[in-house]
C-alpha cells in the first residue's frame, strides 16, 4: 500500500495544483483511500481530476488491484471497474444481480456498468 502512495506523490507532484497525498484505510484488508489534496489558488478542473484518477486505476490494475472497496463501486466509478475485474467476471456479476434482482429495482444504476464494452475497448 505504501508503493501506491508514494507513487501517486511522485506522479502528482510534478502538477503545480497538487499539495498533498495522503493515503489511508484499514491496513487489515489492504484497503487503501487517498486524499489528494489541491493548491486553494490554483483552479482544479474535471479534466485534471479525470486524468488523476487514471493514473491510480492504472496504477492500481498494474499492481493488480481493485479500485472497489468495502462500499463498493456507487455511480462515478461503476463504468472503471473493468480496471479490476474483466469483462466475464463483471457479466457474471450482472447475471447474479438480475438474479436476485429480476425488476431492477434495489439500487438501479449504481451496482453495474449498463453495458460491457467490446475487448478492444476496455482497459
Amino acid at each position: 500500500m505504501d508503493d501506491l502512495v508514494r507513487h501517486v506523490r511522485r506522479e502528482f507532484h510534478r502538477r503545480e495544483e497538487i499539495r498533498r497525498v495522503v493515503g489511508y484505510g484499514h491496513v487489515g484488508d489492504g484497503n487503501l483511500h487517498l486524499n489528494v489534496v489541491s493548491d486553494p489558488t490554483v483552479h482544479y478542473s474535471t479534466p485534471i481530476h479525470k486524468e488523476l484518477d487514471t493514473e491510480i486505476y492504472e496504477y492500481t490494475k498494474d499492481m493488480r488491484g481493485s479500485i472497489a472497496g468495502e462500499h463498493g463501486l456507487g455511480t462515478l466509478k461503476r463504468d472503471k471497474i473493468f480496471y479490476s475485474k474483466p469483462a466475464l467476471a463483471v457479466d457474471y456479476m450482472k447475471q447474479m444481480k438480475n438474479l436476485f434482482d429480476p425488476h431492477g429495482i434495489l439500487n438501479p444504476g449504481k451496482v453495474l456498468p449498463d453495458t460491457i464494452p467490446p475487448e478492444s475497448q476496455l482497459p
